[in-house]
C-alpha cells in the first residue's frame, strides 16, 4: 500500500511538471533588473514551451529624482506634479519595448517605439558560452542549477536556471540553458537580474504574437528611422532656442 501511494505521488508530481511547460499553458515571470544601486526596470516574461514575449516596464516617473527628492510648499504644487507623473507614466506604458522569441528561430523580434509609432525588427541572438556547474540553490521554490559565462567586457557572470521548468528562456536576451533562467548576475555585483514572482499557469489573457500593431522593418531601417528622428528632434530644439534668443533681443 505504501509503495502504491509513493508511485501515485511521483506520477502526480510528473504530471504537474509536464503541465507547467505544456505547449498550451502560459507561464509568467517578473524580474527586477538592477545595475549598481539603481533599479533600471522590471521585466515581464510570458512564455509557453515554444515561444516567449518579454516586456520592459520602466519605473514610475514618481521615482525619478526630479520628483522623489522634491519638497512641496503647497498642496496645489504636489497635485500638479501628480498629474505630470501620471501623464509621463502613460507615455512610458505606450512606449514599452518588447522582445519575442520562438525556439525554432535563430533570431529575436524586437518591438520599439519611435515618436509614438511602433516598429519591430529582427535582431541576432547573442552567443552565450555557458559553463554548466553542479552548484545548486532554491529560488522562488524551484531547485536551480548554476551556469557561468563571460560578459563581452570580460567580467565573469553567472545564471541560475530551473531544470524543472524545461524551457530555454530568461530575462533580457539570456537564452539557451536547459531550464528557465531565474537569475543572472556579475561576480562584481554590479549587474543583477533577479526573479520577483512566478505564476504557472498564468490565467490572464496574453497574446504571444510578435509585431502587434507594429510595422516590421529591417534592423538597418529601424536604425535609420531612429537617427532621422533624433536629428529632427535636435533641429527642432535648436530652432526653439534660436527663436527664444531672437525674442530676448527684441
Amino acid at each position: 500500500m505504501k509503495y502504491i501511494f509513493t508511485v501515485c505521488s511521483l506520477l502526480l508530481v510528473l504530471i504537474h511538471i509536464n503541465a507547467q511547460t505544456n505547449n498550451d499553458s502560459i507561464g509568467y515571470v517578473e524580474y527586477s533588473f538592477n545595475e549598481g544601486a539603481a533599479n533600471v526596470r522590471t521585466e515581464r516574461l510570458c512564455f509557453t514551451k515554444n515561444s516567449m514575449v518579454l516586456t520592459y516596464v520602466e519605473p514610475s516617473a514618481g521615482k525619478w529624482p526630479l520628483f522623489a527628492n522634491k519638497k512641496y510648499n503647497s498642496l496645489e504644487d504636489s497635485l500638479a506634479d501628480v498629474k505630470t507623473i501620471q501623464a509621463l507614466d502613460r507615455n512610458q506604458e505606450r512606449d514599452r519595448q518588447s522582445i519575442y522569441r520562438n525556439v525554432k528561430d535563430v533570431f529575436y523580434i524586437r518591438t520599439s517605439p519611435i515618436n509614438g509609432k511602433r516598429y519591430c525588427f529582427y535582431d541576432t541572438v547573442p552567443n552565450r558560452n555557458w559553463e554548466l556547474t553542479p552548484d545548486t540553490q532554491t529560488i522562488a521554490g524551484f531547485a536551480c542549477l548554476k551556469a557561468n559565462f563571460t560578459f563581452r567586457s570580460g567580467v565573469k557572470g553567472y545564471a541560475w536556471y530551473a531544470p524543472e521548468l524545461a524551457v530555454p528562456f530568461g530575462p533580457e536576451t539570456w537564452y539557451g540553458l536547459p531550464g528557465l533562467i531565474l537569475e543572472v548576475g556579475s561576480y562584481d555585483n554590479f549587474y543583477k537580474i533577479s526573479v520577483l514572482k512566478i505564476t504557472i499557469p498564468y490565467e490572464e489573457k496574453t497574446n504571444l504574437q510578435p509585431c502587434i500593431n507594429s510595422k516590421l522593418v529591417s534592423k538597418n531601417e529601424f536604425s535609420k528611422i531612429q537617427q532621422e528622428n533624433n536629428e529632427q528632434g535636435l533641429q527642432q530644439l535648436l530652432q526653439k532656442i534660436q527663436k527664444q534668443k531672437n525674442g530676448n533681443n527684441q
